[in-house]
């Protein structure tokens, strides 16, 4: 199932690191340097996503496009950040 992290910098200078982990196993992660959007082909299953970095100075949104708990579109201030989202990916057709 196709799912994308998308980081957007309102002004300023930021980063954020977002890694990807199932079963305890890393299985992906991706650097944010500017507004961008990481797209990544997961299999159905129970994923841990991490996010980390510092937000530049007008913030930050991240946007997850399937459900997560927290739920996105998640704002973040000015400075360090670092959250979790878990991820339940089902079966298309149940």
């Amino acid at each position: 199932m196709e799912v994308n992290i998308a980081c957007t910098f309102r002004g300023g200078r930021g980063m954020a690191y977002a890694e990807i982990s199932h079963g305890g196993n890393k299985i992906g992660s991706h650097t944010f340097n500017q507004s961008d959007t990481w797209e990544m082909d997961l299999p159905d299953g129970v994923y841990v996503i991490m996010m980390n970095g510092v937000s530049p100075v007008n913030g930050m949104e991240v946007v997850i496009d399937h459900e997560t708990s927290p739920p996105t579109p998640d704002s973040f201030p000015q400075g360090p950040f670092r959250r979790n989202y878990i991820m339940v990916l089902l079966p298309e057709e149940i």
